[in-house]
């Protein structure tokens, strides 16, 4: 009888141990899933689920809900086969930053020096502001700029425009291919707009611009039927036109007609069609 007490007594501490064990890992485990999750999904998950296997509520929820009660035995499989996809991939996400490291580690002094940075030339400048004006493709997908150049006034222009014979004075020259529409007058309009928003964006890139010179392109249909980008309309504007103007009220429209009205007061502007449209 003694012998039987003794057992029973021995079961129930089994138990309790057994018990308060499941615990403590099923504890350990969530807690340390859930801190894996932020270096590595899936092995934060694959602890956390071997957490929830454990978990004393959560095997009582599963037997009260669904009546299913997995045997200690798969339980105990199912945990070691969790661990070991946490720690394979915990290795895994571990061991690449150190890869990279390496690859990437500088083999001199001299590696570890920023680089200079070089500045963009104004023609860089110009046809990156063109670029973020009209965008770098125009809508038959060719490069709205095609090339800009600089030329620098020489001592008669210098003069001629008021400028002292010290000053560096340039002048840009601009050629894009225009977007194409339906009709003439859209045509027309929209590579106003364009000159208009080209004129906007290169002259306040540096007050040494004197003028700007836009061809605007086109393709254009010979007799033989060969296709090729020309010009279609020139427009100039010089710097004391372009400080005159209230760019936020104009018509764009207007601005063949202005440019060629301004010239009988400065030369540097002016707007020329050349194709028939």
């Amino acid at each position: 009888m003694n012998n039987q007490n003794e057992s029973s007594e021995a079961k129930t501490k089994n138990i309790a141990v057994g018990s308060v064990s499941r615990w403590v890992i099923s504890i350990i485990l969530l807690v340390g899933g859930f801190g894996m999750l932020f270096s590595s999904f899936i092995a934060g998950l694959a602890t956390l689920l071997a957490g929830v296997i454990i978990f004393p509520p959560a095997n009582k929820y599963v037997k009260e809900k669904y009546n299913f009660s997995p045997s200690r035995g798969m339980k105990i499989l199912a945990v070691l086969v969790l661990l070991v996809i946490s720690g394979s991939t915990l290795g895994e996400s571990e061991s690449k930053p150190v890869a990279d490291s390496t690859a990437t580690a500088p083999t001199s002094v001299s590696d570890n020096t920023d680089a200079p940075v070089v500045p963009l030339t104004l023609e860089q400048q110009v046809t990156n502001k063109i670029n973020e004006a009209l965008g770098a493709i125009n809508n038959t997908d060719k490069p709205t700029v095609v090339k800009v150049e600089i030329d620098t006034y020489n001592a008669a222009e210098l003069k001629a425009y008021g400028y002292k014979s010290t000053d560096d004075v340039k002048r840009l020259l601009i050629t894009i291919n225009a977007s194409e529409n339906l009709t003439t007058n859209l045509q027309k309009g929209a590579m106003a707009g364009e000159a208009a928003d080209i004129f906007q964006s290169a002259f306040p890139l540096s007050s040494q611009i004197g003028d700007i010179i836009i061809w605007s392109q086109l393709p254009t249909k010979d007799q033989y039927g060969n296709t090729k980008d020309d010009t279609a309309i020139t427009y100039a504007m010089g710097r004391p036109l372009f400080e005159k103007m209230n760019w936020t009220d104009y018509n764009h429209r207007d601005l063949p007609a202005l440019l060629n009205n301004e010239e009988k007061v400065d030369d540097r502007n002016g707007s020329r069609e050349l194709l028939k449209f």
